[in-house]
C-alpha cells in the first residue's frame, strides 16, 4: 500500500471516528433529555403480547409502539369485515 493510500485510509477513518461521536454525543443528549427510561421483563407480559418481543427487557416506549401496531392492524381488520359484510350482502340472495 502507498504512502497516499495510507493517508486517505486514516481520513477516512478519522471522519468516520468524528462522525460516530457526533451521533452518540446527539444520542447521549437526546436520551438525557428523555427522562428515565423503564423497562420491562418479557416474562412478565401476557403471552399473546410477548410473541412480539425476542429481548427480555422491553422498554415501556417499545411495548406501547407495539399495542399502537395493533391496534392500527385490528381498526384495519374491522374496516376489511365491514367490506366483507356489505360485499355479501349486496352480491348474495340468502337460499331458505
Amino acid at each position: 500500500m502507498s504512502d497516499e493510500e495510507v493517508q486517505a485510509c486514516v481520513r477516512r477513518a478519522e471522519d468516520d471516528y468524528e462522525t460516530m461521536k457526533d451521533r452518540c454525543h446527539d444520542l447521549y443528549e437526546r436520551l438525557e433529555n428523555s427522562g428515565p427510561i423503564v423497562y420491562i421483563k418479557k416474562e412478565t407480559l401476557n403471552k399473546w403480547v410477548a410473541k412480539y418481543f425476542k429481548q427480555e427487557l422491553i422498554s415501556i416506549d417499545d411495548l406501547i409502539g407495539c399495542i399502537e401496531d395493533l391496534d392500527g392492524e385490528l381498526e384495519h381488520l374491522k374496516e376489511e369485515f365491514e367490506d366483507y359484510k356489505e360485499n355479501v350482502s349486496e352480491n348474495y340472495k340468502p337460499i331458505y
